[in-house]
């Protein structure tokens, strides 16, 4: 049975999210934010917001480094394979390989790593392996968005926008002014997960990914500079212990290792 948790992400600090030029563009010295086309009134807005692959993708990262910590390895020491940590963000294809369809291999990735069965995987070894787990897009509430999200607001998408102006050093003599468009603190962002048919272990790994998501409490770009602090709020995440998938970790501890050398291989 299929589970959506729905939700609210709340701006704290500015938040950056950029686009990607159109190659053909001409590029300015302004990083604008990710948009996208809505209808409302037989108008189009360019309304901002955050792709559910930003969110899953900070997950996935946030939930390679406690599985790592719970196997006992320490990445930043060296004590874990370049090819452990590309089977742990989800693709690992040899040139010119054969990728094999292997459901048995997929059947033990989905028994022994919980986290990686939710967030999927591609490997020459497994072949595509699809998640378990859909990332929604988090979109503002603003008037703009009152029928996507469902929310009532009054406040126009304008009003959440900010560029923030600083200067880029292009060579020792001249200074270039440039900007980062973001969205200001107090902006809230309607979200949500879907969870597919998951094991009860499944369900422990994503609350926990959901739990180190709101600890970790950034998204987006420029995070080292104070950029994209947010809170998550989510009312129907399940309320349970996840010390039971942090000991079934521990406990498969040799196979799991076995398990991503021998998809690493």
């Amino acid at each position: 049975m299929n589970e959506k948790i729905e939700g609210k992400i709340t701006v704290v600090t500015p938040l950056s999210y950029p686009r990607i030029p159109d190659e053909n563009e001409q590029k300015d010295n302004v990083n604008t934010f990710t948009r996208m086309p809505v209808l409302l009134l037989g108008e189009k807005h360019e309304v901002p917001y955050l792709s559910g692959g930003a969110i899953r993708g900070r997950m996935r990262r946030l939930m390679r480094g406690d599985l790592l910590r719970l196997l006992g390895l320490d990445e930043d020491k060296g004590e874990v394979p370049v090819k452990v940590i590309e089977v742990l963000d989800g693709v690992v294809l040899k040139k010119d390989a054969k990728v094999t369809q292997d459901l048995g291999l997929q059947t033990e990735v989905r028994k022994l790593l919980p986290s990686m069965s939710l967030l999927g995987m591609t490997s020459t070894k497994t072949g595509m392996m699809n998640g378990k787990l859909d990332v929604g897009f988090a979109i503002p509430i603003c008037f703009e968005t009152n029928q996507m999200t469902g929310e009532k607001s009054d406040i126009r998408v304008g009003e959440l926008l900010h560029t923030i102006k600083s200067q880029g050093s292009k060579d020792s003599n001249k200074k270039i002014p440039y900007g980062t468009e973001v969205l200001v603190p107090g902006t809230v962002l309607k979200h949500y997960f879907i969870l597919k048919n998951p094991s009860e272990m499944e369900r422990k790994a994503f609350v926990k990914g959901v739990r180190l998501l709101a600890e970790h409490g950034f998204l987006g770009n420029g995070n080292a500079r104070g950029l994209g602090m947010v809170k998550y709020s989510y009312d129907n995440l399940p309320k349970i212990d996840t010390k039971d998938y942090d000991d079934y970790i521990k406990d498969n501890r040799e196979a799991i290792l076995k398990l991503l050398e021998e998809i690493a291989s």
